[in-house]
Parts: structure tokens; sequence; C-alpha cells
């Protein structure tokens, strides 16, 4: 299950230590991922992946970019 840190974190995993920036996202066992979520509400959410699905080939894509401006 994919979850994304809402602020800093540091999570005790078996056999690991780990540390989640904001915005971060890890991809977790779902017992894990409940129990975090359930431990740490407010502080982290579950992250839909991405759909591929909806990726038409050959479709603009357009962007702003702080540098340059709209792109595409």
């Amino acid at each position: 299950m994919l979850i994304e840190a809402l602020i800093a974190l540091q999570v005790k995993l078996p056999g690991k230590e780990l540390t989640v920036e904001p915005g971060q996202s890890v991809n977790l066992p779902e017992e894990l991922a409940f129990k975090l979520l359930e431990r740490a509400a407010g502080k982290v959410r579950v992250v839909a992946p991405p759909v591929l699905a909806d990726l038409i080939p050959g479709a603009e894509i357009v962007w702003e970019s702080p540098l340059f401006g709209q792109c595409t």
C-alpha cells in the first residue's frame, strides 16, 4: 500500500528504521500500512498509485515551468 507522509517522520519497521520526508511516498505491506495509519493518524495518508490507463498516447501534455513558463 502506498503511504505518503504529511510531516517528517521516523518510522520503526521490523528490522530497520525509516525516515520519511513530507510529500515522500513509501510502499508498505498492508498490515504495516494500516498500523501506521492508525498510529500516525493525520500525519500520513493513503496515496492511490498512478493509473497508466489515464494516459492517452498522442495526447498533448502541458505544464507550467518556473524557469521556462508554459511547456508542451
